[in-house]
């Protein structure tokens, strides 16, 4: 029997300070961004500035939301989605390693459906395409900036799985390899 495969893969822009292109990138997706990162790491290496500046130097307002854990919850979405609904944003990115390009992707997703993401979590399907969003990966391993699907968790359930859809992959995936030297070597 013959095998059919589908391959999406969002525009990828690789090459050292290739981070400094994501204004460009996202002019063309939105005029406010959420910014979905980690809790310390993208704000101390002076990742989130860097960001920041490129995307008001391309006119898009920057929204920073530094709650992404390790193994993110379902709440940690939620409350992402709520954000960037009460800040209006129109885009998502996600700047750090899986969780967080994970929750980015989820909020991103979560801003055109109905209900929670524990909806989808548990089963439902996901009919709508989401708000844009825009990968920037600090790690190297997970390949969350490519893929369709984002790993939850729901911590009353003590369940870890994904949500899919092809609505979920980015549109962009921006990746600078200098984002990797400063995570310990086994995480690079």
């Amino acid at each position: 029997m013959e095998r059919i495969f589908v391959f999406r893969l969002p525009k990828i822009i690789f090459g050292r300070n290739s981070l400094e292109k994501i204004g460009e990138e996202a002019k063309e997706w939105g005029k406010k961004a959420l910014v979905v990162t980690g809790k310390k790491m993208a704000v101390e290496n002076g990742f989130w500035e860097r960001v920041k500046k490129s995307l008001n130097s391309s006119q898009v307002e920057a929204v920073l939301y530094n709650e992404s854990e390790p193994d993110p919850c379902l709440q940690t979405v939620d409350r992402g989605t709520e954000k960037a609904k009460s800040e209006n944003c129109d885009l998502v990115i996600g700047l750090g390693g899986g969780s967080a390009l994970d929750v980015a992707k989820a909020v991103a997703i979560m801003l055109t459906q109905p209900g929670k993401i524990g909806d989808y979590h548990a089963g439902k399907a996901i009919t709508h395409p989401g708000k844009p969003f825009l990968a920037i990966p600090t790690t190297a391993g997970t390949g969350s900036e490519i893929t369709n699907n984002s790993v939850l968790s729901n911590k009353e359930k003590k369940i870890k799985k994904s949500v899919r859809s092809p609505f979920m992959i980015a549109r962009v995936a921006l990746v600078d390899p200098l984002l990797t030297l400063t995570v310990p070597r086994e995480v690079t």
